[in-house]
């Protein structure tokens, strides 16, 4: 991928979600026609996807104070991003 020819998504998650310590958050990127998205990346134990469209990539959100995460290395385009705990 020619580095000139692509950008990136980030953002910052409310930290109310990270309230209580148990979230662990990552953020799930989809294309935006996708159908039925988001969705989490499910696959049984022999690797076989038994859910709904899988997401093109995910980042951690770190439980820092911040709460900001960044995708890199994205090509031009409309994208749905999806925050899970």
């Amino acid at each position: 991928m020619d580095n000139s020819q692509v950008g990136a998504l980030s953002g910052y998650v409310d930290h109310s979600f990270f309230e209580g310590g148990d979230c662990k958050g990552a953020v799930y990127l989809f294309y935006s026609d996708t159908p039925d998205a988001p969705d989490d990346v499910d696959v049984d134990i022999q690797g076989n996807d038994i859910g709904g469209p899988d997401p093109i990539t995910t980042v951690q959100v770190p439980d820092d104070g911040t709460h900001e995460y960044i995708v890199g290395f994205l090509a031009e385009g409309d994208y749905l991003a999806a925050f899970t705990c």
